[in-house]
């Protein structure tokens, strides 16, 4: 039984964020997101990976007792992790190695809906803003398609896409981040982007239309897209994430339409 729950069990890892003058934080619970799928009340490990020349690093930070919150910044792990990797936090069982080949497997107790999830935030001076997700490995042949609606064009506010990637490959390799105008699929620009990373997209220069829903696709990869947007006069700030083409519909096949969707856009 204990198995079955293990094999049901996706790799869950919780990214630290960062975005130009953002201090990035997680927030993790030790507390199952439902009651009754997983009853146990167990200390669980804290722990931070990351991938650095041609391996995953693993250090072992902080226990934390069942029913039990705790926050970690950037600035927690300065001399622990390097400055570009991308921070992965994690709850599990099990200790990991310090070093490997393959990307460590969190040990969690499974759960079908919804998934074990942390808050992901970022601050900028008095404001902050975060959402509660998760994060777990991106096969290599996955590509992305996302619709910007939450861009937020305007005097003081700045805007960024920040689309986070990981890989089961501790190798970083690059693709490319297209970014066009929906209605008259006039590419307004064309970026790289990497693996293993929070690729952060600067959308102002970009100079995308006002009032046009913007499309960005890439063939080489995918990952989260979040749309970021600071307002530096005011101090405020907000934080949102679209979903897979495929939650767009609610019966049939799902993943089918999703084929659909990114044949329409990447040929």
């Amino acid at each position: 039984m204990a198995n079955q729950s293990l094999e049901r069990n996706p790799m869950t890892y919780f990214p630290l964020l960062h975005a130009p003058e953002c201090c990035g934080y997680v927030t993790l619970c030790n507390f199952p997101p439902n009651n009754w799928e997983d009853r146990t009340r167990q200390e669980r490990l804290v722990q931070v990976s990351w991938a650095d020349n041609g391996k995953w690093h693993s250090k072992l930070l902080d226990q934390l007792a069942f029913g039990k919150s705790l926050t970690i910044e950037a600035s927690d792990l300065k001399g622990v992790v390097p400055e570009e990797a991308l921070v992965l936090l994690s709850l599990s069982e099990r200790a990991f190695q310090q070093s490997s080949d393959e990307l460590p497997s969190p040990v969690l107790p499974a759960t079908v809906l919804p998934a074990w999830r942390a808050t992901l935030g970022l601050r900028y001076g008095p404001a902050e803003t975060s959402y509660q997700g998760e994060l777990v490995p991106f096969p290599d042949n996955a590509s992305l398609l996302t619709f910007g609606p939450f861009i937020q064009p305007g005097p003081g506010i700045r805007n960024f896409l920040l689309l986070v990637n990981l890989a089961k490959n501790p190798c970083s390799r690059k693709g490319n981040l297209q970014m066009l105008d929906a209605e008259s699929n006039k590419i307004y620009g064309d970026v790289s982007i990497r693996s293993n990373a929070v690729n952060i997209i600067d959308l102002d220069a970009a100079q995308l239309p006002e009032n046009k829903l913007p499309v960005f696709f890439s063939k080489e990869m995918t990952g989260i897209p979040l749309y970021l947007s600071i307002d530096k006069t005011s101090y405020m700030m907000s934080m949102e994430h679209t979903h897979p083409p495929a939650s767009m519909a609610i019966h049939g096949n799902r993943w089918a339409l999703q084929k659909k969707l990114k044949a329409n856009w990447l040929g």
